[in-house]
């Protein structure tokens, strides 16, 4: 099999973990089982909310830390990359009770942890039922880029973050004291920042994505073998990317440009993946702080004092609001009448409309609904509830069974393309469907998830419209 070519075969690496997953769903139903034993015993308590928390989270990072002890490069695998979603956005909050959490009842907490064990049971026991031997990605992941020298990949990361400044100081009329105030400004109106959906710089877009992927680019020019100056050159660049993105304070684009490395690594099979992890490991405790320290420099960084915010609890709110979502749908009717039997059907067609009509850009339909005008009886539209809920908000209980099936298949799905060879290109189009399995944990709704997808297909038809000048590509390659 030619390097750039991909196979659907599953390897002997992937039936190993196999087992292990397989438990998962009867480890926590075993645990759900359990705590609801007690609190028809003893009666519902914060302890025993907590403990049921603290069991979702042993059950998932138990199955994690067996799988990357055995084999690090499974860091990127569909189910460990859903687990890591799940544990970051409402788990490890369940476990601890972070974010306000504990100022709830606790039969409201134990209404929020059982709808996340539905989703987890009913998930990952469609991903270990369902098993696809082709896959209609492959077709399209044949047509993704092989590979290039150390030098070219030097050039495309130069590239990456020379168009992404082009593009800022185009928006504010090439203007370097406006560019500097916008990235103090953060995300309190910067004019590369906000109100760009609207009009037709939105075509704009892909040059963000091409600038978050510089760190991938340097990692693999550094790979493929280039002089020292070169090198130094290129941790250069790398750190106005880091930097950049730092004043951005968008912690999501910052944590992709640190992990998707480690990850294209991981696809392609390199032993160093496991060394890599460990520095990230090792790094975490100033990773952390400079991230919390973003979230609270939102509205600017002009006056903003970082000592009181770096120590702040980490991670996101998304569990305080799912609990809230339960303990206000705990009252008449309640939790399982919520919908009904068929809510699924309600649910599951409100959030394949707006994953329908996301992708229509507004300077092609300016009425198009604003999520920002949307109305949630439990939360503001800026808040997440993650995707449990997501869909019980949408169609009650029913809607979160529906939609776990659907996530294990398309973990099954994703599978295919994980056990294959993978070329640089590749391995890259690749990250970008799996970095969507950590979107697609935050939320139903298709903000954060399909412009990943986009990207991934944006990513390989822009490699195969340079394949129209064979002669500079070879030049490169």
């Amino acid at each position: 099999m030619s390097a750039g070519s991909i196979s659907i075969a599953l390897s002997a690496d992937t039936r190993i973990a196999a087992p292990r997953i397989a438990l998962v769903p009867w480890a926590i139903a075993l645990l759900t089982a359990i705590i609801w034993l007690c609190a028809a015993i003893d009666g519902p308590s914060p302890a025993l909310a907590q403990s049921f928390g603290m069991g979702i989270l042993a059950v998932l990072a138990l199955y994690l830390a067996t799988a990357l002890l055995v084999r690090p490069q499974e860091v990127c695998r569909p189910m460990s990359l859903f687990c890591i979603g799940c544990i970051n956005f409402f788990i490890l909050d369940a476990a601890f009770l972070l974010h306000r959490a504990r100022d709830f009842d606790p039969e409201s907490l134990l209404a929020a942890d059982t709808l996340i064990t539905i989703f987890l049971i009913v998930t990952t026991l469609t991903h270990n039922v369902a098993k696809f031997r082709r896959s209609f990605l492959a077709a399209l992941f044949k047509r993704a880029p092989g590979y290039l020298s150390g030098n070219a990949y030097l050039l495309v990361a130069v590239a990456a973050v020379a168009f992404e400044y082009l593009r800022r100081l185009y928006f504010v009329d090439f203007s370097l004291s406006r560019l500097w105030h916008d990235l103090l400004l953060a995300r309190s109106g910067g004019a590369f920042r906000m109100g760009v959906e609207n009009n037709w710089r939105v075509v704009l877009a892909p040059i963000t994505v091409l600038f978050l992927l510089t760190t991938v680019f340097a990692d693999l020019a550094w790979r493929r073998g280039i002089s020292r100056p070169k090198k130094v050159f290129l941790l250069v660049v790398v750190a106005v990317q880091l930097g950049t993105l730092v004043l951005d304070t968008v912690r999501a684009d910052l944590f992709t440009a640190i992990l998707t490395p480690i990850f294209v690594r991981a696809a392609q099979d390199d032993s160093s993946v496991g060394r890599l992890l460990g520095v990230l490991v090792l790094g975490l405790p100033l990773l952390i702080p400079l991230m919390n320290v973003m979230n609270y420099a939102r509205g600017g960084w002009q006056g903003l004092q970082v000592g009181e915010h770096a120590f702040q609890e980490p991670g996101e709110d998304d569990f305080f609001w799912l609990t809230n979502l339960a303990a206000y749908r705990s009252q008449d009717p309640g939790l399982l009448q919520y919908k009904g039997a068929f809510g699924f059907a309600e649910g599951l067609g409100e959030i394949g409309r707006d994953w329908v009509i996301i992708a229509i850009p507004r300077v092609v339909w300016p009425e198009k609904p604003k999520y920002q005008e949307q109305h949630y009886d439990t939360r503001g539209w800026y808040a997440a509830e993650s995707v449990v809920g997501d869909l019980f908000q949408a169609g009650g209980v029913s809607c979160v069974i529906g939609g776990a099936i659907l996530f294990g298949l398309w973990l099954s799905l994703l599978d295919g393309i994980y056990a294959a060879l993978k070329s640089d290109g590749e391995a890259i189009a690749y990250v970008f469907l799996a970095v969507s399995v950590v979107s697609m944990t935050r939320t139903a709704l298709p903000f954060g998830t399909v412009p990943l997808l986009l990207s991934c297909l944006l990513f390989i038809i822009g490699w195969n419209m340079s394949r129209l000048f064979p002669a500079r590509r070879q030049r490169w390659a």
